[in-house]
Parts: structure tokens; sequence; C-alpha cells
């Protein structure tokens, strides 16, 4: 075993591709490091500084597991961002809402795969101006994760110029959709008897190449939508509302039931 550093395609895979210290190396196959450093030397393997050996010693790591993956993805699409450190090697996640009750929940869920909450829910008073000069303010919570390289590698592909975009290898599943609707979507019944409801589905802030990204993704899979360019949204029309509800499955939380409500009973709730 102790051998193995001689080898440089198995050197480099432990100290490059597996991103090991060479006294952790040295510990696993009983050597010394001042070994590991020798053979790293010798098959030219560039030997890490002291700031990235202590990076790599004191970093998060995590999984990206399909289900974290979605559940990202589908709040990358709504209300969730990702946040890259000083550093530019790694990023966390946030999320701003007025409901705790789904930040428990959304928190509970990446904790679930691995994704670990930095410190506690936060609550803030947040203020708007409308056009007519009135200020009106209302509370928000907001949570923050861990810092993590793999968040910083999701960053890059969701921010590639500071701006976010939607990648064109996305693919909506229930989760992706249920966890953008809940953050962008909207159900409206216009009838009395709660008749014909349709679902907009805010992607004000994107650009009409990612908004044809997921109108052709929500068209594969059979649901009507369309570019609404006043306002820049897509709308999902009432042929299609039912299905698509029924596609995503129940709100994974009762503050959101209103959102998934095709009887229009909780109709008098808002919107967002």
């Amino acid at each position: 075993m102790e051998k193995m550093y001689m080898d440089e395609v198995w050197l480099r895979r432990q100290y490059l591709g597996c991103e090991k210290s060479a006294p952790q190396i040295a510990k696993e196959i009983d050597a010394n490091p001042t070994v590991i450093y020798k053979w790293l030397r010798k098959h030219n393997i560039p030997v890490r500084s002291n700031a990235d050996g202590i990076y790599l010693s004191k970093r998060n790591k995590i999984e990206i597991t399909p289900y974290l993956k979605s559940l990202l993805e589908g709040e990358l699409l709504g209300d969730g961002g990702l946040q890259l450190r000083k550093s530019g090697r790694s990023a966390l996640y946030q999320h701003t809402t007025k409901h705790r009750e789904y930040l428990e929940w959304l928190s509970g869920e990446f904790a679930s795969q691995g994704l670990e909450q930095s410190g506690k829910l936060t609550q803030n008073q947040l203020a708007v101006t409308r056009k007519d000069g009135i200020e009106t303010k209302y509370s928000v919570w907001q949570y923050a994760s861990l810092s993590y390289p793999e968040l910083a590698k999701m960053k890059a592909l969701w921010y590639p110029e500071g701006k976010k975009i939607v990648p064109k290898n996305i693919v909506l599943n229930p989760i992706v959709a249920r966890q953008w609707y809940i953050g962008d979507g909207s159900l409206t019944h216009l009838n009395r008897d709660n008749s014909n409801p349709y679902i907009v589905l805010a992607t004000c802030a994107f650009s009409e190449h990612s908004i044809n990204t997921l109108i052709e993704q929500l068209s594969n899979l059979g649901f009507q939508a369309t570019h609404q360019k006043v306002g820049n949204i897509i709308y999902i029309r009432t042929s299609s509302v039912k299905d698509f509800l029924d596609y995503m499955g129940p709100s994974p939380v009762s503050c959101y039931d209103y959102k998934f409500d095709y009887s229009g009973r909780l109709r008098t709730k808002p919107r967002r």
C-alpha cells in the first residue's frame, strides 16, 4: 500500500480528483506526509497553497441528489436565489417569503438532503411605495443555508453574467413545477361559479429566451401555455389548469393551499 503514491495516475486522482490533502493521503496508506509531497513534485502535480489547503479542510460538502436538485431548481425559477461568497469558491441559498411555515418546511426538506440552514430564520420589515405614493409595510421571513462549493457551480449555471436565466438543460418535473408555482404562480377565478380558472406564472424578470425555454417544457408535458408579452408572464389556459394542478399534487404546506384550490373555495386568500 505504501508504494501506491509512486503511481502518478493514482496520486493525481487522490490529490486533484478527490481533493484530498497530502497528510490525508499519507494517513490512509500509512505513509509519511513528506513522502507524499516528494512524489507530488516528482510527478509534477501542482501542490496547493496553505490557503487552498485550509479552505479544502474546512469547507462544507454536499451531494446534489435528484430530489435536492429539483427543489433548488424549482425555487430558483421562483423566489429563491444563490449568493456567491467572496472567495468565489462556494455559494449559499437564500429565500424570502412572508410565510414562516413555508420556510420551516423548506429548511426541513433541504436538511433531509444534507443542505443545512445557517443560523435561525430571521424576520424583517419591508416597505413598498405604491404608484399613488402610499407606503405599505409588511413583514417577511428570511432563510439562508450554509455555503457549499456545489452551489457555486449551480450559481455559475443560473447566473452566467450576473443575471438569473433559465438553463437550457432544465427539465420540469412535478417537484420543480410545484416549487416554481408556489413562488411565482397564481390561480385566478373570474366567474362567480368559480369555473374556468386560469394560471399566471410571473416570469417578469426572465428574458424572452428563458421564457420560451419554460413554455417549451410545459408544452412537452401537454399543458397549453403562452407567453403574454404584456407583463412578460406565462399564461396557462383554463383547459390545462386542472391537469397542471393534478400534475404537481397538493401543496406541501397549508399556507399555500389556496394556490391549489381548483374549486375556488379559498379564492379570498391573497395570491402571493
